[in-house]
C-alpha cells in the first residue's frame, strides 16, 4: 500500500515505492530566511470626512456638492464612503492643506494601506464552501487521520487539541515521517493565527487523533490499516481519514470497514492517482466513501482515478497547506505593476537524472529580477525571441499526463533565449491552476521557475516590459502538493464541519447529506469521474436541517439525565444494559456518576463521546454483589459523557445521579464572533451557532444580533433553541435602513440553555448584501 497522491513524489514517471516521499535537496534552515520589510507600492491617498449636519439634500445632491468641492482643491475621489460622509481621495500636498482648513470637513486622515498577511485561505476551502460556515461547535466532532504523523512543532498545527498513537516501527506519532500526513492535517485544521494557511476547521475546536502509521517509506499493510481504524475507532472517531490507497482488496479489511462503518463512524479515502478506471482500495469498499480530485478550475484531474466507486470530487491540485517544519517551498513574484497572490504561484516540482539514483527531487531556491517578456507559442512551438536578462512568460504546450511532462519544454525554450527564469501559465485546455513535474533530468535548468494559472498568466504578459521580482524560498512551512490525498481531507474535513451541526447523526446521514447536495460536474448526476459531484458544507448542513437524520447505531433508548437529579427506581432482568447520557460542560471539576440502593447486583461503565463497551471505557466501576459503584473525573473536556448500568444480576429500586461543580465564574455569555455571509436571495438562507454550557433554564436569556446589511427589511432573523423551539426576532421591517444591532429579550421558561443554539438568517430579496458580524447568549440566573 502507498499513499494515493503525487504530492511532490517522485511518482506516475519514477518509481511507484517513492510516490509518496516528497523529498528536497538543496533545501536550507527556515531560520535563516528574513524577508525584507513590506513596503506598500499603492499611492498615497487620504479619507476626508465631511461634516455631518441637519441638511436636507439628496444622497445624489450631496454627493455632487463633495465632487465640486474635491475638484475644486485638486483632489480626486478614489472611492465614496456615503454611509459614513467620507471619501478617500488622491490630492497633491497644497490642496491636502486646503482640505484640512475647510470649514465643512470634519478630519482628513492618511488612508492606510492594508494587505493580505502572512496567513491565506487556500483555494479548496472556499470551493467546499467551509469558509461560510462556521466551526465553533466542532468541540463535539473527532476526526482521526491515518497517515504519517503530525508535525505538532508547525506553526499552524500546534495549537490544535490533537492526540495520536504510534504503530510499531513508524516511532513516535508527533514524528512525521515525511509531510504527507502534516498537509493532510492543515487541510483539515491548519489554525486561524494570521501566518501561513487556515484549514476547513481552523479554530482548534475540532479534536484530532492521529495514527502513524507510515514513515518515509510511504508504504504499509492492509493488516497495519485494519489496526489503524480500530484505534481510531477506540479514541471516539466520528470520520477517518485515508489518503492512501492500493490496487487490491483484502477480505479482512473489507470486513473491519464494514463493521466500523455499521457502527456510526464515516470512512473516507482517496479514490487513486493512476489515471484510470482501476479500483484503489479501502476507497472502492462500498462502506468507504471514495474521493476524486479536481482542480480550481473543476476539470478533472488527469491523475484521478475513475470508477463506479468514485462518490465525491474535492480540491486536489495545487493544494496548499501545511508540511513539517522546513520541509516547505514557497514562491512569489512581485512587481509594482501587478498585485499576485503569492498562494496563486506554484514553484516548479523539479526533478533531476542521477545515475545509480534515478531520478531525484532537487527543488531550486533564490530570486532572480527581471524586465516582463512574453515567449509566443500560439503556433504549437515556442518563439521567445532575444529573452537575455528578461522574466519570460510563457503558455504551456499540452498538458501533463502519464508519462508526459511538457513544462520542461516552455522552460528550456526561455531560458535557451537567455531569460534569468520562466514563468509557465496554463493553457485553455485545462486552465486552472497547476503544479507539474519539471523533469529536467539533464539538470539543464539552474533557475527557480514557476507556474500559474490562465487568467493570471494572461495578466501577467500583458504587462510586459514590467520589472519584477521571482523568488523561491527553500525550509519553508508550507508547500502545494497534489493527489486524491490532498482530494480526500477537503471532505473529512467537510464531512466534520456539517457533524458538528448534527452531533446526534450517525456517520450514514453525513454521506447521505454530504452526496445528497454535492455541486454536479460533468455528465448530469453520478459519473466515474466525479460521483455526485463537488462536496458542499452549506447545502449539506441545509439538508439535514430540513430532513434530520438517522441517529449513530445504538440501544433504542439513551436515557437523558440532568446534573443534580438523580434518576431512581431503576430495574433490569440479568444480562440486561440500561443507558443514560449526559451533556457536561469543559471545566467541570469533579464530574461524578453514583450508583446506590436497591437490590440485586448492578455495575456502572462510563465512556466520553460514545457508548461504553467492554473494549472502551473511561470508567468500570464493579463492586460484586453490591450496587455501591461510583466513577469520578477531573477538569473534563465538553462533551457529552454515556453511562452504561450493567444486570450483573437482576436488579431493582437503584438509584443513578450524576454531578459537577462549575467555578464560580462560570460562563453565563456566549458568543460566536465569526463573520459569515448572508446567501442574497436565497430562502435557506445561513446559520450560526453558539455552544451554551449554562446549566440552567433560559427563563432570562438576552440575545445579541449585530449583522452588518443593506436593506434590512429583505431579512427574517430566527433564533433556534438546542430543543427546537424557533423565535422570530427580525422579519421584513425596517425598510431601507442598514444593519442590525440589536438587543432581544427572549424569555423561554422551561427551555433548557444547554445545548447548541442556532441563529438562522435568510436574505428574502435580491441585490442588498451583508454578513453575521457576530452574536450572542447571555443567561441571567
Amino acid at each position: 500500500m502507498n499513499f494515493a497522491k503525487r504530492c511532490r513524489p517522485i511518482g506516475l514517471l519514477f518509481s511507484s515505492l517513492l510516490l509518496a516521499v516528497p523529498t528536497f535537496a538543496a533545501t536550507k534552515s527556515a531560520e535563516t530566511f528574513s524577508p525584507a520589510a513590506a513596503v506598500s507600492p499603492l499611492e498615497t491617498r487620504y479619507i476626508v470626512k465631511f461634516k455631518d449636519s441637519a441638511s436636507t439634500l439628496s444622497v445624489a445632491a450631496r454627493a455632487l456638492a463633495q465632487e465640486n468641492l474635491m475638484q475644486a482643491n485638486g483632489a480626486q475621489i478614489k472611492t465614496r464612503l456615503d454611509r459614513f460622509n467620507a471619501v478617500s481621495v488622491a490630492v497633491s500636498d497644497a490642496g491636502l492643506a486646503k482640505l484640512r482648513s475647510n470649514p465643512d470637513i470634519e478630519y482628513v486622515e492618511l488612508d492606510q494601506p492594508r494587505r493580505l498577511l502572512s496567513q491565506s485561505t487556500p483555494w479548496g476551502i472556499g470551493a467546499v464552501g467551509a469558509d461560510m460556515i462556521s466551526d465553533a461547535g466542532a468541540g463535539d466532532i473527532t476526526v482521526c487521520i491515518i497517515d504519517s504523523g503530525y508535525d505538532i512543532t508547525a506553526p499552524d498545527l500546534a495549537a490544535n487539541n490533537h492526540t495520536g498513537t504510534n504503530d510499531p516501527g513508524t516511532g513516535e506519532w508527533s514524528t512525521p515521517g515525511g509531510s504527507h500526513g502534516s498537509h493532510v492535517a492543515g487541510t483539515i485544521a491548519a489554525v486561524n493565527n494570521s501566518e501561513g494557511v487556515v484549514g476547513i476547521l481552523p479554530n482548534t475546536e475540532v479534536n484530532l487523533h492521529i495514527v502513524k502509521v507510515f514513515n518515509a517509506s510511504g508504504w504499509g499493510y492492509s493488516s497495519t490499516l485494519v489496526s489503524a481504524i480500530q484505534t481510531c475507532e477506540a479514541n471516539n472517531a466520528n470520520v477517518v481519514n485515508m489518503s492512501l490507497g492500493g490496487a487490491l482488496p483484502t477480505s479482512t479489511e473489507e470486513r473491519a470497514m464494514r463493521d466500523i462503518a455499521e457502527r456510526g463512524v464515516l470512512l473516507v479515502a482517496a479514490a487513486g492517482n493512476d489515471g484510470n478506471s482501476g479500483l484503489s482500495y479501502p476507497a472502492s469498499y462500498d462502506s468507504v466513501l471514495s474521493v476524486a480530485a479536481v482542480d480550481d478550475n473543476l476539470d478533472k484531474a488527469y491523475f484521478s482515478q475513475y470508477n463506479s466507486q468514485v462518490e465525491l470530487a474535492a480540491p486536489g491540485v495545487s493544494v496548499l497547506s501545511t508540511v513539517g517544519v522546513g520541509d516547505g517551498v514557497e514562491s512569489a513574484i512581485t512587481s509594482t505593476a501587478l498585485v499576485i497572490p503569492a498562494d496563486r504561484v506554484v514553484p516548479h516540482n523539479r526533478f533531476i537524472y542521477i545515475p545509480g539514483l534515478g531520478y531525484v527531487n532537487e527543488m531550486l531556491g533564490g530570486t532572480v529580477s527581471g524586465e516582463l517578456a512574453a515567449c509566443d507559442s500560439s503556433s504549437g512551438s515556442y518563439v521567445c525571441g532575444d529573452m537575455t536578462g528578461k522574466i519570460c512568460v510563457v503558455e504551456r504546450i499540452g498538458n501533463e499526463s502519464s508519462g508526459v511532462y511538457p513544462d520542461i519544454d516552455a522552460v528550456l525554450a526561455c531560458t535557451g533565449a537567455g531569460a534569468e527564469s520562466a514563468i509557465v501559465y496554463s493553457n485553455s485546455e485545462l486552465p486552472g491552476l497547476q503544479n507539474p513535474f519539471l523533469v529536467d533530468a539533464d539538470s539543464e535548468v539552474s533557475v527557480p521557475t514557476v507556474t500559474v494559472d490562465r487568467a493570471l498568466g494572461l495578466e501577467i504578459a500583458a504587462a510586459a516590459g514590467a520589472s519584477v521580482t521571482l523568488t523561491t524560498t527553500l525550509g519553508t512551512d508550507y508547500a502545494f502538493y497534489d493527489g486524491t490525498s490532498m482530494a480526500t481531507p477537503h471532505v473529512v474535513g467537510a464531512a466534520a464541519l456539517v457533524w458538528s451541526y448534527f452531533p446526534d447523526c450517525g456517520g450514514a446521514s453525513i454521506r447521505e447529506a454530504l452526496t445528497a447536495t454535492a455541486m454536479d460536474l460533468g455528465a448530469t448526476g453520478r459519473d466515474p469521474e466525479f460521483g455526485y459531484g463537488l462536496v458542499q458544507v452549506g447545502p449539506a448542513v441545509d439538508y439535514l436541517t430540513a430532513n434530520g437524520c438517522e441517529a449513530p447505531p445504538a440501544p433504542a433508548v439513551i436515557t437523558p439525565i440532568r446534573a443534580g437529579t438523580p434518576i431512581t427506581d431503576l430495574s433490569a432482568a440479568a444480562g440486561e444494559t440500561l443507558y443514560f447520557s449526559m451533556r457536561v460542560p469543559a471545566g467541570a471539576d469533579p464530574l461524578s456518576f453514583t450508583l446506590s440502593g436497591g437490590t440485586g447486583d448492578a455495575d456502572m461503565v462510563v465512556a466520553r463521546r460514545r457508548l461504553p463497551k467492554a473494549e472502551f471505557y473511561d470508567c468500570a466501576s464493579t463492586t460484586p454483589g453490591s450496587n455501591a459503584e461510583y466513577c469520578e473525573f477531573s477538569d473534563t473536556p465538553r462533551a457529552i459523557w454515556y453511562v452504561a448500568v450493567v444486570a450483573t444480576e437482576a436488579f431493582s429500586g437503584v438509584t443513578l445521579a450524576a454531578d459537577y461543580t462549575l467555578a464560580e465564574d462560570a460562563p453565563s455569555f456566549f458568543k460566536n464572533p465569526r463573520d459569515i455571509s448572508i446567501p442574497d436571495a436565497d430562502p435557506t438562507g445561513v446559520m450560526s451557532p453558539v455552544m451554551s454550557t449554562y446549566t440552567g433554564d433560559a427563563s432570562s436569556l438576552v440575545v445579541g444580533v449585530r449583522l452588518r446589511h443593506t436593506y434590512i427589511a429583505d431579512l427574517v432573523v430566527t433564533l433556534i433553541a438546542p430543543s427546537g423551539e424557533e423565535i422570530v426576532l427580525h422579519e421584513n421591517t425596517g425598510g431601507s435602513a442598514d444593519d442590525i444591532i440589536a438587543r432581544y429579550d427572549v424569555p423561554l421558561p422551561g427551555v433548557a440553555a444547554e445545548g447548541r443554539w442556532f441563529l438562522k438568517v435568510q436574505d428574502l430579496v435580491g441585490f442588498d448584501t451583508g454578513f453575521i458580524d457576530d452574536w450572542s447568549l447571555t443567561f441571567t440566573p
